[in-house]
C-alpha cells in the first residue's frame, strides 16, 4: 500500500502556475511592464516616422518654394540694402512668405516715402489694428478706396493685382505723373481683367516695372514677399523715390560702378566713380561703419544732416568784405557747430576779409550717399567748388584758416575740393548731431585732390 502511495505521488501531475515556464519563473507584473513597454516603443517609433517624414515633406516643399522664386532673391537683398525689410511685420523680406493686405500698404507706403515712421507726416489716434495708420493715410490721400482694409480682413492674403493697383495710385496721386498706355501686353489672360486694370497693366509694361512674356499674369493670385520686393525696387529705381532730389538719377550703367559698389545702397549717375572709391578716413576700424549700414540705419535723419551742411558751407563759402555781417555770421555757424565760436574769433575773421577785401563765392553739394562711420565721427563727402572772386592776399581765405598753426595758401583763383566733413553726435541714436569746429584744410579727401 505504502509502495502504491509513493507510485501514485510520484505520477500525480503537477499544477503548474502561469508565471512558471519551463522551470523558470517569470514574474506576471514584468510581463505587463513589457507590455506596456512594447506598445510606447510602437508609439514612439510611430511618432519618430511622422516627424521624419513631416520633416522630409517641410524640406522637399521649401526646395520645391526656393526654386519656383530663386529669380527674387536679388530683389530680397536689395530689400535689405534700402532698409525696406524692416517694414514687414516680420522684419523681414523672406521671398517666399506671404504677404497680409495691411503689410502690403504698409511696406508700399514706407518704402515709397522712404520712412521707417510716419508720425511726422501722418498720425492716427486709437488704432485698431497694427498697421492701420498706414492705411489711413493711403486711404486719406487718394491711393486706397476707404474700407479695403478694416480689422476683421488686415490679415488676409494680398494679391499681385492688389499690389500693382497701389503702385499704380502712388505714381499717379503722389508722382503727379500719367499712366502710360502705349505697350501691347503679351499675357494669354489679358483680356480678362478689368478696362481699368489692364491700363494698370498697360503702365507696368511700358516701364519695365512688369515683365512682358507669352503666358498668364495670373494677377488675381495671392502674391508672395519676393514678387512684392521685385515690384517695389523696380518701382522705386525707376522714379527715383529713394534720391533726396529729382535731379538725383540712379546709376543703372554698369561702365559706371564703381569698383566699391557693394559698400552702398545705390550710386548716382551724375557723380563720377571715382569719388565713390576714394579710401574711407577711418580713426579706428574696428568701429566703423559702412556707407550702405550707415544708410539702412540712418536714413530718416540724412536729409537734416545735408541741410545742416549746406547752411553752414554756404555761410563760410559766401564771403563780400563790403557787406559781412559779424552778428549774422556767428548766429549762423553757431547753429551748426558743436563748440560755439566766440564774437572775438569772428571780429577777427571780419577784420582779415575788410582788410584783404576778400570777395568769394562758392556752392556746396553732398556726394549722396557716402556717408560714413569713421570709428568715432560720422563723415560727409562733400564737394566745395568756389571762385575767389577778389583778394589782395592768397593766404587763410576761408573760415577757421586763421585758427590754424600753419598758414594755408590758394594759388587758383578757381577750387574744387572735396571733404570728408566731420559730424558728431551728442547721444548714441545719433539723433543730435553737430558739425566738429574743423577747417576745410584739414577735410580734404587726399586721393581726390
Amino acid at each position: 500500500m505504502e509502495e502504491n502511495n509513493t507510485k501514485n505521488e510520484v505520477n500525480k501531475p503537477k499544477i503548474v502556475p502561469s508565471y512558471v515556464k519551463k522551470n523558470n519563473v517569470v514574474d506576471s507584473r514584468k510581463d505587463k511592464k513589457r507590455f506596456f513597454k512594447s506598445r510606447i516603443t510602437k508609439y514612439i517609433v510611430i511618432a519618430i516616422i511622422i516627424l521624419v517624414l513631416s520633416g522630409t515633406l517641410f524640406f522637399v516643399y521649401n526646395i520645391y518654394l526656393n526654386n519656383k522664386y530663386k529669380d527674387y532673391t536679388s530683389y530680397e537683398n536689395n530689400m535689405n540694402n534700402y532698409g525696406f525689410n524692416l517694414m514687414y511685420d516680420s522684419k523681414t523680406a523672406n521671398t517666399t512668405d506671404k504677404v497680409t493686405k495691411s503689410e502690403m500698404v504698409k511696406v508700399i507706403v514706407s518704402s515709397l516715402l522712404n520712412v521707417y515712421d510716419i508720425s511726422d507726416i501722418w498720425t492716427l489716434d486709437n488704432p485698431e489694428y497694427e498697421n492701420q495708420v498706414w492705411v489711413d493715410y493711403a486711404e486719406q490721400n487718394g491711393l486706397l478706396s476707404e474700407g479695403y482694409v478694416t480689422r476683421e480682413n488686415q490679415d488676409k492674403r494680398a494679391t499681385y493685382m492688389e499690389v500693382l493697383s497701389l503702385l499704380s495710385k502712388y505714381k499717379n496721386v503722389v508722382l503727379g505723373k500719367n499712366l502710360d498706355m502705349d505697350s501691347t501686353p503679351n499675357y494669354k489672360d489679358f483680356n480678362r481683367y478689368t478696362n481699368d486694370e489692364q491700363i494698370i497693366i498697360k503702365d507696368m509694361v511700358w516701364n519695365k516695372i512688369l515683365d512682358n512674356f507669352d503666358g498668364k499674369l495670373n494677377a488675381n493670385r495671392n502674391i508672395v514677399k519676393g514678387e512684392l520686393n521685385q515690384l517695389v525696387i523696380r518701382f522705386v529705381e525707376k522714379y527715383n523715390t529713394v534720391t533726396l532730389t529729382e535731379d538725383d538719377k540712379l546709376n543703372i550703367n554698369s561702365e559706371k560702378l564703381p569698383y566699391n559698389y557693394e559698400d552702398y545702397t545705390y550710386t548716382l549717375a551724375n557723380i563720377n566713380k571715382k569719388i565713390y572709391e576714394a579710401k574711407f578716413d577711418y580713426v579706428d576700424v574696428s568701429k566703423s561703419i559702412l556707407p550702405m549700414d550707415m544708410y539702412v540705419k540712418y536714413k530718416e535723419q540724412l536729409s537734416d544732416w545735408i541741410i545742416m551742411i549746406d547752411d553752414y558751407y554756404n555761410t563760410i563759402l559766401n564771403i563780400d568784405y563790403n557787406n559781412f555781417d559779424k552778428e549774422s555770421f556767428l548766429q549762423n555757424v553757431n547753429s551748426f557747430v558743436i563748440n560755439n565760436y566766440d564774437l572775438e574769433t569772428i571780429e577777427k575773421y571780419q577784420k582779415y576779409v575788410i582788410d584783404n577785401k576778400i570777395v568769394i563765392d562758392g556752392s556746396v553739394s553732398v556726394q549722396m550717399p557716402i556717408i560714413y562711420f569713421d570709428g568715432e565721427n560720422i563723415r560727409v563727402r562733400t564737394k566745395l567748388q568756389y571762385n575767389i572772386i577778389n583778394s589782395d592776399t592768397k593766404e587763410n581765405l576761408l573760415f577757421g584758416d586763421l585758427n590754424t598753426v600753419e598758414n594755408v595758401t590758394y594759388n587758383e583763383n578757381s577750387n574744387v575740393v572735396y571733404i570728408d566733413v566731420k559730424l558728431v553726435s551728442i547721444d548714441d541714436d545719433f539723433t543730435n548731431v553737430y558739425l566738429t569746429n574743423t577747417h576745410v584744410n584739414s577735410l580734404i579727401v587726399e586721393d581726390l585732390q
